[in-house]
Formats: structure tokens, sequence, C-alpha cells
């Protein structure tokens, strides 16, 4: 266990540290261009659901908007598509952020 063939070659499994950094190269390489679908909210990094000792490049798509053809890899690293209702950064853009206040 731990291993897996390929191209005939018993290999030691990708450590999730070695697989993080080639999603974020892949991520950082193809974000921009990922964006530029209007139906694409977001793109990171996170762990394979079907293997979470793989990363994959996250894309996050709006719910019900129709978007173009999304790649199943970038660069080699296998992508995962979460469809969500749309989102923002906490405090983004707010002139007056109210903070917690605990008494």
């Amino acid at each position: 266990m731990g291993q897996h063939e390929q191209r005939g070659l018993s290999l030691p499994r990708h450590s999730l540290v070695g697989s993080s950094q080639r999603a974020l190269l892949a991520k950082e390489k193809h974000a921009e261009r990922l964006m530029q679908d209007e139906a694409v909210i977001g793109v990171g990094v996170g762990a394979d659901p079907a293997d979470p000792s793989e990363a994959v490049v996250v894309i996050y798509l709006e719910e019900g908007r129709p978007h173009g053809p999304i790649p199943a890899e970038l660069d080699g690293v296998r992508t995962n598509v979460v469809r969500t209702d749309a989102f923002r950064a906490f405090g983004w853009n707010e002139r007056n952020p109210h903070p917690c206040r605990v008494r």
C-alpha cells in the first residue's frame, strides 16, 4: 500500500506537500484565464475528495450559471469543480466593518 504503478515502475505516492506545490503552480498559471469565464467565481487549491493525499486545483462555479468547458487537469494536476452560491470575503469593501465585541 502507499505505492502505485505508473509506466511499469513502482513509485512512492506523492506527499500532499509535493502535490500542493504542483497544484499551486498550476493554479497560479491558469487562474487568470479561468476567471475570464463569468461563471467562475474562484480558483484555489485543496485536497482531492477521492484521494485526500493528493492536491487538486479547485474551481468554484456559481450555481445555475452556464459556463465554458472546465479542464479535467491543469498541467497534470486534477481539477475539482465546486458549484456554489456567489460569495465574497468578509469585510471586503466595507467602510466600517463591525467587529465582534465581547463584554
